[in-house]
This record gives structure tokens, sequence and C-alpha cells, in this order.
């Protein structure tokens, strides 16, 4: 009696990666989904924010993966309501978004010594002169050093 090989059955359907069935996009497509991006200046971070899902999950969309039903029809009720419909991002701002321009993104130090600065001159209210500020400036550096 013949023994039938284990791998043929496995050869006749095509390996896949992942738990999801492959599926279609039926509401939109991922260049409309691209456009939307683009037209309204949405980050990928913020529009996966808004859907709950990971930026990488927005880059997927765009690119080759299929979003699921229940996430083509939040993603067509956004775009069909319009960026007017976008709420304000409930994430707070890092020190990097406060006013950070090039120039001091490189340097968290930087950046922290002038918000510690800034927060200590609302809380004493009176201005300082120069000598005194730059005094202020040194030590605060020195701490985070």
């Amino acid at each position: 009696m013949a023994r039938k090989p284990k791998r043929a059955a496995a050869a006749a359907t095509p390996a896949r990666r992942g738990g999801r069935k492959p599926g279609e996009w039926k509401l939109l497509t991922p260049e409309k989904l691209k456009a939307f991006r683009a037209e309204n200046r949405i980050s990928r971070a913020r529009l996966a924010e808004l859907l709950g899902v990971s930026s990488t999950s927005v880059q997927n969309w765009e690119t080759n993966t299929v979003a699921s039903m229940k996430i083509q029809e939040r993603l067509a009720q956004l775009i069909a309501a319009g960026p007017a419909a976008i709420p304000p991002s409930t994430k707070a701002p890092s020190l990097w978004d406060r006013g950070s321009t090039s120039s001091n993104r490189g340097d968290p130090a930087l950046l922290a010594t002038g918000t510690i600065v800034a927060g200590y001159l609302q809380v004493k209210g009176g201005e300082l002169g120069v000598d005194e500020l730059l005094g202020l400036i040194r030590s605060v550096r020195q701490a985070l050093a």
C-alpha cells in the first residue's frame, strides 16, 4: 500500500500570512483614501487616531491591504462628511510639537530648558534682566546635564 505525500495538499493551496481572509475595497479605493489625506493635509498618524488603529494600518491600506468593512464604512463616512467633521486631536502635544523649529528639534535639552524657563517666568510674573535670565538658563542647563 503506497502512502500519499503529505505536502501534496499544502501545495494545492497558496500559503497565506496573517489571520484575515483577503477581501476587497467596496466603499472606496486606496487612491481615494490617499487623495483625501493629501487634500485635507491629514497625516497617517492623525487618521489612525481617528479610526482607533495604528498608522501602519493606514499605510498598508494605501498600498496593498484591504481594510475591514467596518473600517471602510467609517472611512467612507469621514470622507463624505468632509474635513469640517474631523474633531481636533485629543492627543496632548509633546515637547517636540510646541513651537519647535528645524533648528532645535535635535536638542531636547534646549527645548526642555526653554519650557522650564518660560514656566518659571510665568509663575514669577516679574521681568528679569539679561544677566539674571542668562543665569537662570545656565542653572537649568546644568541641572539637566
